[in-house]
Order: C-alpha cells, then sequence, then structure tokens
C-alpha cells in the first residue's frame, strides 16, 4: 500500500478478480480488506467464462505450475453432467470456485493499514 500511495499517488481505486477472493473465509477477509471492499464482492459472471485466465484456471495448478488432480477431475465430472442450458460457471461449484470480482476507494486500505 505504502508503494502505491507514494509511487502512484493519483490511484483512486483498486480492484481485482480471482477464485482467491471466494476461497477465502469471511473471517479472514475481515483481517485483510476493508468493509467496503468486501461488500463490493460479486460473481464475475460470464457466459464465456472460458476466456477468464487465471481467474479461474489458477485454483487447478499448485504453486509449481502442476495440474491439482482432484480438483481437475471434479470440474470433469461436472462437464460430463452439464446441461445444454448451463455456462462454465454453473459448473464451478465447491469444492471448485466461482471468480468475484471486488472494487473500492484505495483509502479504506490507507485507513485500515495506517499508510
Amino acid at each position: 500500500m505504502k508503494d502505491i500511495k507514494f509511487n502512484h499517488p493519483n490511484t483512486k481505486t483498486l480492484s481485482t478478480a480471482s477464485w482467491l477472493l471466494d476461497a477465502i473465509p469471511e473471517t479472514i477477509a475481515q483481517k485483510l480488506f476493508p468493509q467496503s471492499f468486501i461488500d463490493s464482492m460479486r460473481v464475475k459472471e460470464s457466459k464465456i467464462g472460458w476466456s477468464l485466465g487465471t481467474m479461474i484456471w489458477g485454483q487447478f495448478l499448485d504453486a509449481r505450475g502442476n495440474l491439482k488432480k482432484q480438483l481437475s477431475d471434479e470440474l470433469l465430472k461436472n462437464l460430463k453432467n452439464m446441461k445444454k442450458d448451463e455456462y462454465l460457471i454453473d459448473l464451478l461449484k465447491p469444492p471448485l470456485h466461482k471468480p468475484k470480482s471486488a472494487i473500492t476507494n484505495i483509502e479504506d486500505f490507507y485507513v485500515m493499514y495506517n499508510v
């Protein structure tokens, strides 16, 4: 946050989109993010979601870039049972995570982290 505040002083908002936002327990999120950021979190609905990159696909890779077999098998099972009117987002059921987006005024982070 200090780097952003001092090296990019015109920054007004902080936003992100990731499956990780869906994976973080609420109690942890409250320690990491200002409430305004948490309140803005929404599932990133997409009818063409296959192109959402690591917003979705990162959850299928470990830290070394290897495929996580259990989660991959879960997605393949969901694909096999996919209905004609379903989209990728509909296949991301627990233990899989849907991508979420969030945005807030960066000042809320500065206040939270005393920057």
